[in-house]
Order: C-alpha cells, then sequence, then structure tokens
C-alpha cells in the first residue's frame, strides 16, 4: 500500500504541469473543470484538455512509463518530447516555458502559481525519478477501475457526464445533476485526514434543502462517513483484492449500488 500511495503522491505532483497548461490556455469554466486531466488507459498516461493553437488543437500528455511530456497534435501525431527523469519541475517547466513558442503558444504566465494549493511533498524539489513499475502498474489498474465504475455510476442514474482527474486533490470521478433534486459524486480519492489510504467514494448535494442521513444501508464492504464536513460513502481499496473488476465484482456491485440506490430515493 505505502508503494501506492507514495505513486499517487508523484503523480500528483508530475501533473500539475498539465493543469498549468490547461489554466493557461483552455477557455475558463466556473467549476475548474477546464483545468482538469483524464487517465488514458489504452495510452498509459495523463492527459490534460484539447489547446487552441489557433492553426491546431493540442494535447498535453504525460507518459507514464517513459516519464516524458509529449504535446500532441489533432491526429495525436507528437510534436514535442520534453523528458522528465533527472531533472527537477523548476527546470521542466523552465525548459517548457523557453518552448512553448515552437507549439505557436504564447508563454506568459505559463509558469504562474496554480490558485490552488497541493501538499508540500518532500521530494518536490529534487530530481524526478522513475516510479517502480510494480507500484506504477497497480496505480493504473486502480485508476482504469475508477474510469470503469465512473461510467457505471452514469450508466445507472442515466445521465451524461465526464469522468476527470482533478488537479487539486487528484482524485478520478465524475459529478452530475439528477432531474433537480439531486448532485451526486462519485470517484477514487488519494488517501488523506479521512481515510488512511485511497479510496473510493459517493457523496450526494441537495440542491434545494438537505439531505438528512437516515436508514443508512450496511455495505458487505465499505461504510459510510457522516461528520457534517463530508457525508457519504466509502469503499477503501484495501478491501478489494486488486484494480480488477471481475475479481471484485460482488463487493463493487454491492457498495455501487446500494449507495447510488439510497441517495437516489433521498
Amino acid at each position: 500500500m505505502e508503494g501506492y500511495i507514495n505513486t499517487d503522491k508523484k503523480l500528483h505532483f508530475l501533473s500539475q504541469i498539465i493543469a498549468k497548461a490547461n489554466r493557461s490556455y483552455v477557455p475558463s469554466k466556473p467549476d475548474d473543470s477546464h483545468t482538469n486531466l483524464y487517465y488514458d488507459t489504452l495510452a498509459g498516461r495523463i492527459v490534460g484538455r484539447w489547446i487552441n493553437n489557433g492553426k491546431d488543437q493540442l494535447l498535453l500528455t504525460l507518459n507514464l512509463a517513459t516519464l516524458e511530456l509529449e504535446w500532441l497534435n489533432s491526429h495525436r501525431t507528437p510534436l514535442m518530447t520534453i523528458p522528465m527523469l533527472g531533472k527537477t519541475m523548476s527546470q521542466v517547466e523552465d525548459e517548457m516555458d523557453g518552448r512553448l513558442s515552437e507549439l505557436g503558444l504564447q508563454p506568459q504566465g505559463f509558469k504562474d502559481p496554480l490558485h490552488f494549493d497541493i501538499p508540500e511533498y518532500p521530494f518536490a524539489n529534487e530530481p524526478i525519478t522513475k516510479i517502480d513499475r510494480l507500484h506504477l502498474d497497480a496505480w493504473m489498474d486502480f485508476r482504469q477501475l475508477a474510469n470503469r465504475l465512473s461510467y457505471l455510476v452514469l450508466g445507472d442514474v442515466q445521465v451524461a457526464g465526464e469522468v476527470r482527474i482533478w488537479p487539486h486533490h487528484f482524485d478520478t470521478g465524475t459529478y452530475v445533476e439528477i432531474g433537480d433534486k439531486l448532485g451526486l459524486g462519485f470517484g477514487l480519492a488519494m488517501k488523506d485526514e479521512m481515510v488512511e489510504e485511497p479510496y473510493f467514494y459517493m457523496a450526494g448535494r441537495a440542491i434545494h434543502g438537505s439531505l438528512k442521513y437516515t436508514d443508512l444501508p450496511e455495505f458487505e464492504a465499505g461504510k459510510w462517513i457522516i461528520n457534517g464536513k463530508w457525508n457519504g460513502s466509502v469503499l477503501p481499496i484495501s478491501v478489494l483484492s486488486n484494480g480488477s473488476f471481475s475479481e471484485n465484482r460482488q463487493i463493487i456491485v454491492d457498495y455501487l449500488s446500494k449507495s447510488v440506490n439510497w441517495f437516489v430515493s433521498h
């Protein structure tokens, strides 16, 4: 678990450069969704959003196997590659900043601090090192599972929505409003002060009035956290044998179906 948690932290830190590109070049959205990311299972990379340079659509990606930043065009042809290994993040940002004009992008403001804070990781000023493949594979499996489960939730409630990684807290998830009564969020979060390991969560928001957390169903695994600051259900990843849906189907379906049904019925 420690290796997985450290991989979460490292990728959270490295992904901020993509969030900066989104912040700088993607039209702003009130909910800050213009800054968010996606884990691309097929390519094994974290990607940002499409950026218009006036001539083409560009996409900044982080190749997880090589830890290289790659700028792709609309045909997904690599236009520029910036290796990260052996460099500090400051050096990577300086190199990126110095080459943005080659892509038809104005560098002014790119390196400015983001409008949100992330933890001060102890490795932040150290040269970037390779991620252990075993830990990386586990991270990729669980993020793939998070993508899949997010789409299962969207399919269950029959509302269209995006599945993205939010650079603030680095959770893979989705949020939708169901009719005019309920906002529903689901995702996979990093370890935090609420749960001492990465966990799946589901939380609801009454658009009018409030939710009363009574008659809560019990899960085969997982639990409800009702503390006023945050109310919802959680499923720590340690109760799953791995990041496979098929091997954990009973636990996952029990958790998701009971959580969704409770929120939708209240």
